[in-house]
């Protein structure tokens, strides 16, 4: 039989992003300190690109006296001669400052080999790894790496101490998942109690997230297998049993002890557990021993004094009018800037064809960087201000003044996509009045009270968490109890609903907040 040959032609429709747009939405997305990793990355391989500060005199000066648009050839070949001659004498002991284009071409070439100095220096094995956090602005200013503020700039940028969060974060921002799963996994590390465990069903999460359940389960799941082992379990009993997974001990005495006699175990059953393991109590003993290496608590760090410390990305201020103030928090991340001198090389083709392009080319990169930046600047300012303007009564009152919020009234007022609104307000932080608040927390959905009035669900939660703060600590409230003091109070909500809420706070149940002294 003959081969047959046959060509197939289908057409298909697929939306594909532009690499500046999808760098635009990566910015937007990612938390300041990401993003000033990102910004770092940048800083590294692309030497067009410094740091400056804005209210350093010699670098306002500086842009002044490296555009060409100021002042005349001879007068700007002058400046650059005089430049060179106070910061690199031993580059102009042996040239000819009466042929500039040598002049510029050496001093690109400190230029470069000071890039590659930085280079060298962030890539090696001695810097601590993870992200740069700078207190302030710092001028790049043609530092030396041997230079004594040199050493002041990098003692500077030694990364404060890493959270479990943080390296939580790590891992999920190492694999490739999307921008949506990025927001499962953030509510996921957000419903972690102290001891590390998942507080909310993979429902809950299902629901307060809008995500397809089947899509949260395989997210926890991959969760799951994060370090430290046993993060993310539901309780004790599986966390325990992460952890002997991972050590490769599922076929082990040990594995089926915890799974199947668990509550044994914890009442202290021992002759039980001997006898449904058909084991002598020595042997018991042993195992039980081997189970008390495991980590009960694998998320201890989340409440340590190693936490993150936040740090807000807005600022809101009253004013004596009544109204408010909402500002950027500029100190958050460092200023950066194309190169003065670069660029001007480049405007005056101080270089063989090759290098022109290849440098025009990292110009227009860093400029679409810095444009990105500032396009997140002002769409995390724009939708800030919103947002303050519609929880006015928040911030003069509190938590329970808050108003039902939907992404789609801010989204609609600032003129961008609901998704927009969505990626500008993970993981930033707005300090106000009432306190530092994520962005998140303003978006809620609502009940109806007994009035038909809408009843923010946040306002619900903090009601509750002021009532169980005031209650007799000898005699806590159940849930009934609560959910009846509550529809008291104007929230009426069902004890399912309570259990919801206090498990979202991480408020113990009943018999666990009794204090018996």
């Amino acid at each position: 039989m003959s081969p047959h040959f046959s060509t197939d032609l289908r057409f298909s429709q697929q939306q594909i992003l532009a690499p500046q747009l999808q760098q635009s939405l990566k910015l937007l997305q990612v938390p300041a300190m990401e993003l000033q990793a990102m910004i770092d990355r940048q800083l590294i391989s692309n030497p067009t690109l410094e740091l400056y500060d804005p209210n350093n005199e010699s670098d306002s000066e500086d842009m002044k006296s490296f555009d060409p648009d100021i002042q005349d050839k001879e007068n700007a070949r002058e400046e650059r001669s005089q430049t060179l001659t106070s910061e690199n004498n031993d580059l102009l002991i042996n040239s000819d400052t009466d042929n500039p284009d040598k002049v510029f071409e050496k001093e690109l070439e400190t230029l470069i080999s000071e890039d590659e100095n930085w280079k060298s220096y962030y890539e090696s094995e001695d810097l601590p790894r993870g992200t740069v956090n700078r207190t302030e602005s710092v001028s790049y200013n043609e530092r030396k790496p041997n230079d004594d503020s040199d050493y002041e700039f990098r003692m500077q940028s030694i990364p404060a101490s890493r959270s479990l969060v943080d390296e939580l974060r790590e891992q999920y921002l190492s694999m490739d998942f999307s921008l949506e799963d990025h927001e499962i996994f953030e509510y996921i590390i957000g419903s972690l109690d102290k001891n590390g465990f998942l507080t909310e069903t993979s429902e809950e999460i299902a629901e307060e997230t809008g995500f397809p359940l089947n899509h949260v389960k395989k997210i926890i799941d991959v969760f799951k297998k994060f370090d430290p082992p046993g993060i993310g379990a539901e309780d004790l009993r599986e966390c325990l049993l992460i952890q002997l997974e991972r050590e490769n001990k599922k076929n082990t005495q040990a594995y089926v002890l915890i799974d199947e006699y668990f509550d044994e175990l914890l009442h202290n059953r021992r002759e039980r557990i001997a006898k449904g393991l058909k084991i002598t109590n020595e042997s018991l003993e042993k195992i039980i021993e081997e189970i008390g290496h495991l980590d009960p608590k694998p998320g201890r760090d989340l409440s340590t004094g190693s936490a993150i410390v936040i740090k807000p990305d807005i600022i809101v201020t009253p004013r004596e009018d009544g109204d408010y103030d909402v500002i950027t928090n500029d100190n958050l991340l460092p200023y950066i800037r194309i190169n003065p001198k670069i660029k001007n090389y480049v405007k005056k083709k101080a270089f063989n064809k090759k290098e022109l392009s290849e440098l025009r080319n990292e110009i227009r990169e860093g400029e679409s960087f810095i444009n990105n930046l500032q396009f997140r600047k002002r769409t995390v300012l724009a939708v800030a201000e919103a947002i303050v303007e519609a929880q006015k009564d928040f911030l003069l009152e509190g938590p329970m003044a808050l108003k039902p919020l939907c992404m789609k009234e801010i989204a609609d007022k600032v003129g961008v996509h609901e998704a927009t609104v969505s990626r500008t307000v993970n993981d930033k932080y707005m300090d106000t009045p009432q306190g530092i608040y994520e962005m998140r927390y303003f978006f809620s959905s609502h009940v109806e009270n007994s009035d038909g009035e809408d009843i923010s669900t946040n306002a619900i939660k903090a009601k509750l968490k002021e009532i169980i703060k005031n209650e007799d600590k000898k005699k806590p409230l159940s849930d009934a109890k609560l959910a009846e003091l509550l529809k008291m109070a104007g929230y009426p909500v069902a004890r399912r609903t309570v259990v919801k809420y206090r498990k979202a706070l991480g408020i113990l149940n009943t018999r666990q907040r009794k204090i018996f002294v």
